[in-house]
């Protein structure tokens, strides 16, 4: 009775670059995270009607299995999706805080992508959340 060896390689892409598929392969496992969003800021009063800025959204996961056949046009493109930072301060008094930037989309050629963390929205008088 005669073995066959099988091995794994994982390759982890913390920046965009290209992926080529090995001819060998034959399953194929993603894990595609979109960039999260920061938070938005406060609202500036002098009173308590001032409202606090919206947390930061996260990004989604996207998991894949397939078999590696169905990916036949290899190079792909792998585009990395930034998070943002959070909206910056407000000074002026009774000044409504400001949004946030959404996340970055990541994705993997065309058809694999896993989308950015939602904007945070700013404090207002009667809200906070985002």
């Amino acid at each position: 009775m005669s073995y066959r060896r099988q091995s794994t390689k994982v390759t982890t892409y913390i920046a965009s670059g290209t992926w080529t598929i090995d001819p060998r392969t034959q399953f194929i496992e993603f894990f595609i995270w979109g960039g999260g969003s920061g938070g938005g800021s406060g609202r500036c009063s002098t009173t308590t009607t001032s409202g606090g800025g919206g947390g930061g959204g996260p990004g989604t996961l996207t998991h894949v299995k397939a078999f590696a056949s169905q990916y036949t046009s290899s190079p792909y493109s792998v585009t990395i999706g930034a998070g943002s930072s959070g909206a910056g301060s407000i000074n002026a008094v009774t000044t409504n805080g400001n949004n946030s930037q959404a996340g970055g989309n990541t994705s993997v050629g065309s058809s694999l992508i896993s989308v950015g963390g939602t904007i945070a929205v700013g404090g207002t008088s009667t809200s906070g959340t985002g």
